[in-house]
């Protein structure tokens, strides 16, 4: 039998260091009972999506305690790209965090400063948090080491900027934003990712894999994860908490409703 993978916040790290791929939880659910659900599931990482939807910071707080108790690292996407924002959100113990609409080297060097400490950053000491409490010998040298810099290129001007925006140090991965991106391209994205919109990212992929850059992206489901997966993205979204339920509820209703009365 293998090993369990380490799923600890350092151990996380390092795996997409080696390049393993790794398959992730997204909650949009404002709950601490559903984010503790996902975290037993099995996910590799749960992402917390504090940017859409109607997760606030008390209810953020709650979730990464429902995480912490299942032992799975904690990924949160942020409202926006400013270190006071990504700075609370580490200091509730997550393992990293997913910056969106990062359109230039300067826009990722200012998230990745604001997820280390100094000497190599900016983020503001103190002990007086989930994180901090959390956790014995918490220290600076070891924080730095196991945080996650990740920035979303979901925009024309952030593909145009890739190399830039890749060639900053201290950055751990990059996630396509496919709706936005799409979006910003002028596609529909409840049509699906047509072939237009497919090689802008696979673009993005190249340009990450050739970095050494890991990369991932968001999947509607276990076979756009495969596709992703088999062109070499690294770290797979999969659907949602809200999609889940959605799903299984109308599966349930719907398989009822075909079986009749029964008599």
């Amino acid at each position: 039998m293998s090993e369990r993978p380490d799923r600890s916040s350092g151990g996380l790290r390092s795996r997409w260091r080696s390049g393993e791929v790794t398959v992730g939880g997204w909650c949009v659910i404002p709950n601490s009972f559903s984010a503790e659900i996902m975290g037993r599931a099995g996910f590799d990482w749960v992402c917390v999506d504090a940017q859409h939807g109607m997760i606030s910071d008390d209810t953020l707080g709650h979730m990464a305690q429902g995480l912490a108790v299942s032992g799975t690292p904690l990924l949160v996407r942020v409202v926006k790209n400013d270190p006071a924002v990504i700075g609370k959100v580490l200091d509730t113990g997550a393992t990293g965090v997913v910056v969106p609409m990062v359109n230039s080297a300067a826009d990722a060097a200012s998230a990745v400063r604001a997820c280390r400490y100094a000497p190599v950053g900016t983020r503001s000491w103190a002990t007086s948090h989930r994180a901090g409490i959390s956790r014995s010998g918490y220290n600076p040298t070891d924080v730095n080491k196991a945080t996650l810099a990740v920035v979303q290129v979901e925009t024309p001007e952030a593909v145009a900027h890739l190399e830039e925006i890749l060639s900053v140090e201290g950055l751990d991965g990059v996630f396509v934003g496919p709706g936005d991106l799409g979006v910003s391209l002028g596609f529909d994205p409840a049509k699906g990712t047509p072939p237009e919109l497919r090689e802008v990212i696979e673009i993005v992929l190249k340009a990450c894999l050739a970095k050494g850059i890991y990369v991932g992206i968001a999947c509607p489901n276990v076979e756009a994860a495969l596709t992703w997966r088999d062109l070499g993205f690294t770290a797979l979204a999969i659907a949602s908490d809200a999609r889940f339920l959605t799903q299984a509820a109308r599966q349930t209703v719907r398989s009822f409703r075909e079986a009749g009365t029964g008599q």
